[in-house]
């Protein structure tokens, strides 16, 4: 598998390779029809920074709200001190996850608290914010969903971010690439009953906590979320994708005949053994989905070589 051992940015653990190598062979032999993902979003689908200028980290989908230029100061500034507060805390490998829970809700809830006392969330303001934000999706990450689509193949968002923004993102920002046909987004979502918005609806959803995730789906309501749901239920293997050690989490509760992980690890590269240990596939310092093209089309031409 020449293809996938070449590519530039591409680590995987010496003990671990062949079974590895071995788990993504099957999944290509058993084709579109039987694979769905399970992705992160924030530094997953999106780039956490640019390749030349990789010390300004790019807004998460709470930073995209936290960052708008409608907010008052004293709530950007607050929140900006939070995230130099608490991120460093979230990507701290010596921190168990259990340290880490109460930890990421004081993060959450304390930002949360303080953009809605604003009074000043509305949808109309959200998705002025997604239009004017420079977050955006990593190189070829439309090209993946789009493929799914085209694919039929089950694509699960679920995030510790704000649901609202990825919606508004995928569906309104240059290039679209949203598709009730084979996508749901599983996240932290607006109460948008009445505006100003005031409050967040539960349960709260942060990177320590994100398990489980089929039986957050029995929330949704739409009849085109259920059935990519049900359709995700049926499939034997799984592509799962995240940047943080808790974004394994996402399989729990979940049977599957081949999962491949495959890890994000976009900065703090002194973890890199851990991220090698845990996940199957880690993509170090990688701004693209440019892997994941190659592999989603060896999949869905049953084509390992």
């Amino acid at each position: 598998m020449e293809w996938l051992q070449s590519h530039p940015t591409l680590l995987i653990h010496k003990d671990k390779k062949e079974k590895i190598l071995e788990r993504v062979r099957n999944i290509i032999s058993d084709g579109a029809e039987n694979l769905y993902f399970i992705s992160d979003y924030d530094a997953t689908m999106t780039k956490r920074h640019l390749k030349e200028t990789p010390e300004t980290r790019l807004p998460t989908s709470y930073g995209v709200l936290e960052n708008y230029s409608g907010l008052p100061e004293e709530t950007k500034d607050f929140v900006r001190k939070n995230v130099q507060k608490y991120y460093p805390q979230e990507m701290d490998a010596s921190l168990s996850e259990e340290e880490k829970f109460p930890i990421m809700v004081e993060w959450y809830t304390s930002s949360m608290n303080a953009i809605l006392k604003t009074g000043m969330i509305t949808v109309d303001r959200v998705k002025k914010a997604v239009q004017t934000s420079p977050a955006a999706l990593r190189d070829n990450c439309d090209k993946v969903l789009k493929m799914s689509t085209a694919n039929k193949i089950p694509y699960l968002i679920f995030s510790a971010g704000m649901g609202d923004i990825i919606d508004l993102t995928l569906k309104y920002k240059d290039p679209v690439c949203w598709s009730d046909e084979n996508m749901i987004i599983v996240a932290n979502l607006m109460d948008r009953s009445e505006e100003p918005v005031k409050k967040f609806l539960d349960p709260l959803i942060h990177s320590c906590n994100k398990e489980n995730l089929f039986k957050h789906c029995e929330q949704l309501k739409s009849e085109d979320a259920q059935r990519v749901v049900n359709a995700a239920k049926l499939r034997k293997n799984m592509i799962l994708m995240g940047d943080h050690k808790g974004d394994l989490k996402m399989k729990n509760g979940i049977t599957a005949e081949n999962i491949l992980t495959i890890g994000f690890l976009n900065d703090h590269f002194e973890n890199e053994e851990k991220y090698l240990q845990d996940f199957d596939i880690v993509l170090k310092d990688e701004t693209t989905f440019d892997f994941q093209v190659k592999l989603l089309q060896k999949i869905i031409e049953k084509n390992d070589c």
